[in-house]
Parts: structure tokens; C-alpha cells; sequence
């Protein structure tokens, strides 16, 4: 069992943490370690971390990456996630408004004013939308694969 032993020694109280069987022999421990100091009391430490470690890299990372309280940044990550689909959803709505629009507005001009593009009522709007977007998306992947 781990004890923490209370010492007095030349006008200064310190601890002492030995792994000992019983009371006796940790009492035997911190006397060996500190000869000439006067035990004050002996107890037992239980679930506690040892008092003599010292901040190494593997405790650090533990305590930087645990995750104590899973159940709130679970429903953060959620509630982040969830707004975020909403915004892409109301800028995709957006975007396809202004295209659609945009699109009208060209082939109307174009066949009304000048009898040109006549090849351009069979896309419809829809396609356009996708080669416009599926454009940017190439876009936006290759420029993540060029890492």
C-alpha cells in the first residue's frame, strides 16, 4: 500500500510517501531515507497520485487530451455541426437563386434581342447549377490535394 509519512526535522514538517505492507515498515522506510527526523503521523494514501512524481510528457499529454466531461462538448460538436449543414444549405439555396435568375435573364436577352443561342433552352437551369458548383468542388479539391 502507499503511505504518506509526516516528518518533523530541524524546525521543518515534510512528507514522505513509501510503498510499505504495513504502518511499521513504511515508518521504517522514511526514517531510512531521512535519518534523525521525528515521525509525526502515518497514513494511508488511497486513489491519489504519488506526491514524488515529477510533470513527465506521457501525464501532460493525458491530462491536455482526456476527456472528463464527454457528454457537453459531444452536444457542442452537434449543435456546431448542425449550423454549420444549416449555412451551407441557405447558401446553396442562395447561390442557385442568383444563377437561376442570371441564367433567365441571359437567355431571354440573347434570344429576344439578338436570335443567338438558340442551343440554349435545352439546359436547364439545374445544369447549370451543377457545372458552376461542380466546377468550384474540382476547384476545392485539387487545391486540398495539392499539400
Amino acid at each position: 500500500m502507499k503511505v504518506a509519512v509526516t516528518l518533523y526535522e530541524s524546525g521543518t514538517t515534510f512528507e514522505e510517501v513509501v510503498i510499505a505492507r504495513d504502518y511499521q515498515q513504511a515508518n521504517q522506510k522514511a526514517l531510512a531515507r531521512n535519518p534523525g527526523s521525528t515521525i509525526i503521523s502515518t497514513t494511508a494514501i488511497f486513489d491519489q497520485p504519488d506526491h514524488n512524481t515529477s510533470w513527465t510528457e506521457e501525464s501532460s499529454y493525458n491530462e491536455r487530451y482526456s476527456s472528463s466531461d464527454s457528454s457537453s462538448s459531444g452536444f457542442g460538436g452537434l449543435a456546431v455541426l448542425a449550423i454549420g449543414g444549416w449555412i451551407a444549405w441557405e447558401a446553396w439555396k442562395f447561390g442557385s437563386a442568383i444563377i437561376v435568375g442570371a441564367w433567365q435573364w441571359i437567355v431571354s436577352v440573347a434570344q429576344g434581342v439578338w436570335g443567338l443561342f438558340s442551343w440554349i433552352p435545352f439546359m436547364s437551369p439545374q445544369l447549370v447549377i451543377g457545372i458552376i458548383f461542380g466546377f468550384f468542388l474540382i476547384v476545392l479539391i485539387l487545391g486540398l490535394l495539392d499539400d
